[in-house]
């Protein structure tokens, strides 16, 4: 599962819009659209927030930094 699967998925799990998960993590919506759609990666920071929101170990959501756009 890719990096933009992981986060709509997980969004998803947890019954949020695209512009609540972008209020917990504190991006834009478009941020979280662009994860979800384009395949534009997150900054390691965020995903840690992103993480955090889901309740979910880090691991989960983390993308090698090789992979990252």
């Amino acid at each position: 599962m890719n990096f933009s699967d992981k986060i709509k998925f997980q969004r998803e799990q947890n019954h949020l819009t695209q512009k609540e998960l972008a209020e917990l993590v504190g991006v834009s919506q478009r941020a979280i659209a662009a994860y979800e759609s384009s395949g534009t990666i997150a900054r390691i920071s965020t995903m840690r927030k992103l993480a955090h929101a889901y309740q979910i170990p880090y691991n989960q959501v983390h993308v090698k930094e090789e992979s990252r756009i």
